[in-house]
């Protein structure tokens, strides 16, 4: 175990003061407010997740993001600069712990797809609308403190919401309400501590597994189309539901 983990694991033992605190965050003022950027399939890097799987889901999965971790890694690969579009989650004004990356919807027996690199890509549902226009700014207003930036809105919304969602409020609404019925941990807590944690935190996923994204450090929590809890279905049969 590295030291960050070390602490990480200290803090979720010790427990006080580990809950999350409300974000430092200031909605940005109507004048400057600005469209998403404009995405599309074909935009897609991965040649899988460029195609339409226009199919509803049996399930949905939350994805939960360390804000923190995920500015660093941008500034890293980009000389210390950030991109255009992420001035208001990694600029420093406001201050952000876990967020979301996303709501989307899953299949429980999604097709597969090879991607460039031979690996497999399961075909969950994605660009149900196909490319659909920007939305107008003032869709963002009241979400951009629980998923930051008009971009990720945008793409999210493209991507996911609109498989299964009939417009773009209902979908964020969904997405913000989840996220704000969840206690989350004020610390970059990783497997299986931050699992322990959220389950001993929040009554509604005790027994309950979850997922996690090794690569993007990404926590899932999943639910059924009834938005009730549920066992994320690729989570694997070694995690504990303790």
């Amino acid at each position: 175990m590295n030291l960050r983990h070390a602490l990480a694991l200290a803090a979720w033992l010790f427990g006080a003061g580990l809950a999350q605190a409300a974000p430092n965050c200031a909605l940005p003022a109507a004048a400057d407010l600005r469209p998403g950027k404009d995405i599309a399939p074909d935009t897609d890097a991965n040649r899988c997740l460029r195609r339409i799987v226009d199919r509803r889901p049996d399930y949905y999965m939350l994805v939960l993001s360390w804000s923190p971790g995920f500015c660093d890694g941008i500034r890293r690969r980009n000389g210390g600069s950030l991109p255009a579009g992420l001035d208001f989650q990694c600029g420093g004004r406001n201050r952000f712990g876990w967020i979301v990356h996303g709501l989307w919807g899953q299949s429980l027996a999604p097709d597969d797809c090879t991607t460039e690199r031979g690996d497999r890509q399961p075909l969950h549902p994605r660009w149900c609308g196909g490319d659909l226009p920007p939305l107008p700014p003032t869709t963002f207003a009241g979400f951009m403190c629980t998923q930051p930036g008009a971009d990720l809105l945008q793409g999210e919304w493209e991507k996911h919401g609109a498989c299964g969602f009939a417009d773009a409020t209902a979908y964020f609404t969904k997405t913000k309400a989840l996220y704000n019925a969840l206690v989350l941990p004020d610390a970059p807590l990783r497997p299986p501590e931050i699992f322990r944690w959220m389950r001993e935190t929040n009554p509604a996923l005790r027994g309950v597994r979850m997922g996690w994204s090794g690569g993007s450090g990404e926590l899932q929590v999943c639910y059924s189309t009834a938005w009730k809890p549920i066992d994320c279905p690729d989570a694997g049969r070694r995690q504990s539901r303790r």
